[in-house]
């Protein structure tokens, strides 16, 4: 499985409106221009709660990409052309890439196991201070 690059930001209750604790990686990138603890202060309240039911997808290739996701609960397989290439655990994120190229989906994103995703879309982090198409 390729080596993820990110950033390990520690989430407290009182920063978001969901009552969640715990770490996610961010993507760098997202954060290179504005003050990082401010900015994910800002993105905690801003993430909305998923549950996906076991074998159900996140998304599918050839999908619009206008949000991320950061993985709160289970297990999602990563698939392209069928064939599982990465597996996803809690704290990992998937479909950045896609949402800030605003690119289609380029692989399909399945559950292992039940589990709980945390929504970032595209236009709420053009709200904090990213340049947006």
């Amino acid at each position: 499985m390729p080596e993820r690059l990110s950033t390990v930001f520690p989430v407290k209750r009182r920063e978001n409106a969901h009552g969640w604790v715990g770490e996610w990686n961010f993507p760098p990138e997202l954060f290179e221009h504005i003050d990082q603890q401010e900015a994910l202060a800002v993105v905690a309240r801003l993430l909305k709660p998923s549950k996906i039911k076991q074998s159900d997808y996140v998304f599918k290739t050839g999908d619009p990409s206008k949000n991320m996701y950061f993985l709160n609960k289970g297990s999602l397989a990563v698939l392209v052309d069928g064939r599982k290439v990465d597996v996803l655990q809690v704290g990992d994120f998937v479909g950045e890439i896609g949402m800030a190229l605003d690119e289609k989906r380029r692989a399909d994103v399945q559950a292992n196991a039940d589990s709980e995703i945390l929504e970032l879309a595209w236009k709420d982090l053009c709200t904090i201070g990213f340049e947006c198409p």
